[in-house]
């Protein structure tokens, strides 16, 4: 249940990526945190399972603010590497040295979308 609860959140949360008019709606806080809530709680139980939770928590990790969150986030995702090695995460979106709008794409200074050669 809680897996399909935090993929059901990070889906919501993806969609403010792909969306270009506001990067972060009003209801974006919100689902952040029912998205971390169910987070804590599920490795809090099942620590074991954290690879099951690495998508949802990926996503979130492009769009939180917070650093205490960002922080713990980012050691979950790390603690999911461990486990496997070749999970596809960006290395900048670990170490927060990137956009999440640059993340994949590159902007020219015309802001029109360009993909990486």
């Amino acid at each position: 249940m809680y897996h399909a609860c935090l993929d059901y959140y990070a889906v919501k949360i993806l969609y403010t990526c792909i969306d270009g008019e506001d990067p972060y709606p009003p209801w974006l806080e919100g689902t952040l945190s029912e998205l971390l809530t169910i987070a804590y709680k599920s490795i809090d139980e099942l620590p074991q399972q954290i690879y099951r939770y690495f998508w949802p928590l990926t996503v979130a990790l492009m769009k939180v603010r917070d650093p205490i969150h960002r922080d713990w986030i980012t050691a979950q995702v790390r603690k999911a590497g461990v486990l496997f090695s070749n999970l596809g995460v960006p290395p900048a979106l670990l170490d927060g040295s990137c956009a999440p709008e640059t993340m994949f794409f590159e902007y020219d200074q015309g802001n029109s979308l360009q993909l990486p050669a």
